[in-house]
Order: C-alpha cells, then sequence, then structure tokens
C-alpha cells in the first residue's frame, strides 16, 4: 500500500473507515454496530480498502508505541512535521482508542506507508471447484462448510476483519460459523450478500441469482449502494435477481425445500414431466431440458432422480421413464420413447 492508493480513495471512505475503527476497538462496541459495520463493508469494495488501510496502519502503530517511545517516523516518509509521541494520546484516552483517533492526524500529516508488502495483512485466497458429475464439501478455514453441486465453483479471499466470496458460479448451499468481527460476503454480478453466521443457498448464474435462506438473517445490497440500502432475509425467504428483475424479486420458500439437493438427488411424488424439467433447469441455471407436451403429457413419475452433469441426469430419465432424451444444440428434448409410442 502507498500514499497514491491511500490518496485515490474518497474522503468518506477515509473518514468512515477511521470512525469505524475507533468503535470497533473500544469496549463498549455493540452487536448492533458490528452488524451496520459489516453492510458498510460490504456495500462498497472502496470500504474494505479503506479499513484495511487504517487496521494496518494501526498494527504498526501499536507496535512502535510498545518499542520505542520516539514517535511514528519510522512509518512516515518525508516527514518534517513532529508528531507527539503515543504517551501523549494515553494521558487522556485508552490505549488502543488513541491509537485509532491519532490516525486522522497521522493521515494529514504525512498520508504515507512504507510498502505493501510490510504493512498489508496476510490474506488467505483459495479456489474451489466441484467436477462436472460430482457434488463436493469443503470445509473452509474459519470453520465454514460450503456444499456444491456438480460444475459449480467459488474463489474467495479471508483477512482477519472480513471473509470474502469473490467469484461464484453454480449452486452452492453456505453454513457459516458466526463471528461478528470478521463479516461474511458474497459477491454476486449486481448484489452482495452479507451475513454473520447462518446457513442459506445462492444460486449464481449468467442470467439470473438467487439466495434462499434456510437459518438467520442476510443481508443482500446493490454493489454501489450509496447508502444503506440493503435487504434483510429471514429463514424461509428467498430473492431472485435476473435481467428482468434487476432490483430483484422478494418471495417465500419452504425451508425443507432449501439445498435439498445436497442429498444428491430431487425426490418427486406424482410429478409430471413438465414440472420436473422445471425443478431441472433451475438447478442447472438454463433450460435444458425442453418438454415435447405433444408425446409426453400423460406421463407422471414418482421416485427419486439422481443428480449428475446434465447429460448424466437427462440418461437417468430415460432410465427411469418412458422417455427419450434428443440431444439438441442447447440442451435435450424430452419426448416419448419410441418403443413406448408402438
Amino acid at each position: 500500500m502507498n500514499r497514491t492508493q491511500w490518496h485515490n480513495l474518497s474522503e468518506s471512505a477515509q473518514v468512515a473507515a477511521t470512525h469505524w475503527h475507533v468503535r470497533l476497538t473500544s469496549s463498549d462496541a455493540t452487536e448492533e454496530e458490528y452488524e451496520a459495520f459489516a453492510s458498510w463493508l460490504a456495500a462498497d469494495a472502496e470500504h474494505a480498502v479503506a479499513y484495511s488501510c487504517i487496521e494496518t496502519l494501526s498494527g504498526q502503530i501499536e507496535i512502535l508505541a510498545r518499542h520505542d517511545n520516539t514517535g511514528l517516523d519510522h512509518l512516515i516518509e518525508d516527514n518534517k512535521t513532529p508528531v507527539a509521541p503515543p504517551s501523549a494520546y494515553t494521558r487522556s484516552f485508552p490505549p488502543r482508542y488513541a491509537i485509532a483517533a491519532s490516525l486522522a492526524v497521522v493521515f494529514a500529516v504525512a498520508a504515507a506507508f512504507v510498502g505493501y508488502n510490510r504493512l498489508n495483512p496476510a490474506i488467505e485466497q483459495f479456489a474451489i471447484a466441484a467436477p462436472a458429475a460430482q457434488f463436493h464439501t469443503a470445509r473452509l478455514s474459519d470453520g465454514s462448510t460450503i456444499v456444491l453441486a456438480p460444475g459449480a465453483e467459488l474463489k474467495g479471499e479471508f483477512s482477519k476483519s472480513q471473509r470474502r466470496i469473490i467469484y461464484l458460479s453454480g449452486v452452492s448451499f453456505f453454513d457459516v460459523e458466526s463471528n461478528l468481527k470478521r463479516p461474511f460476503s458474497i459477491a454476486l454480478a449486481k448484489q452482495t450478500i452479507t451475513v454473520v453466521g447462518t446457513k442459506f443457498e445462492i444460486a449464481s448464474f449468467d442470467n439470473h441469482q438467487s439466495v434462499a435462506v434456510a437459518e438467520g438473517v442476510v443481508a443482500v445490497s446493490p454493489v454501489r449502494a450509496a447508502k444503506e440500502t440493503g435487504t434483510r432475509l429471514s429463514a424461509g425467504e428467498q430473492m431472485l435477481f435476473s435481467n428482468t428483475a434487476p432490483e430483484g424479486v422478494r418471495s417465500t420458500t419452504p425451508l425443507m425445500e432449501i439445498g435439498v439437493w445436497r442429498a444428491g438427488y430431487f425426490e418427486f411424488g406424482d410429478a409430471d414431466v413438465e414440472m420436473i424439467a422445471g425443478k431441472l433447469n433451475e438447478f442447472y441455471g438454463r433450460p435444458l431440458y425442453v418438454v415435447d407436451q405433444d408425446t409426453v403429457s400423460d406421463v407422471r413419475f414418482s421416485g427419486i432422480i439422481t443428480l449428475s452433469d446434465p447429460a448424466g441426469t437427462a440418461q437417468r430419465l430415460s432410465e427411469l421413464m418412458p422417455l427419450e432424451a434428443i440431444t439438441t444444440e442447447n440442451g435435450f428434448l424430452l419426448t416419448r420413447a419410441r418403443e413406448a409410442q408402438e
């Protein structure tokens, strides 16, 4: 991190980041404040950069305050303005409050860092993908668990102050470990999902995204929201975003249906082919299965359909029902099998 990077941040982000650091390092910070901080952090990538700057410099100042009472000269390039030693602050305020409060003065005087490698906090980066025909369960370093449907993939970044999924494709179920001081956020195309600790399902495809909450509460906010404009979803609620509904459509859904695919199959009771195809198309994220209603309108099915990649599932459909899955340019046409027509 250099002075150019800090100066490229907006003044509002710099001031807000300093304010949050003062509040969260105090002994009387409340859960409501942590929740508000999580929403602010997830609202804009600039907020995370600004807070990271504040935290890293704070750590350096605290080390110097313990071991070097001569001041902050080691952190400031070409500083010709005297800066009061840490003891001048600690006479009136608790040590960590004083460190945080003094940051605004430090940046006003010098606005400089000694280098990205020395000050940037350790960031854990990871990428997880499920094979095309298999489910995959991953346990993250924070204790959270993610179940990925076949073909799903994600990328994430964890630091000491936040947990972020920066890319997600396909369907995944999250069981997030609670940590008020390290909010967990997931970046979608135009929305950010922020949680502390909860269970929820997310589908992220090119043409639509959705989130359904199985337990707890999640906050859904526009990526570039100018202020707190997010929507809070509780258990049994979901939101669907698409090109035709970019603001999202909110609805309810049975809890037992959220993440039911984690078992590796869908179970149907006297369902017609249209219903089955619709459920599978939701799971795979696009209309892969088209139904030939002229030949299969009377076909119904009760039982379990094992999930795999789209081709494997199509094969399974033809084995369980009097159907033929004809390969097309965009997927499969489900029509009555020839032998069943004769």
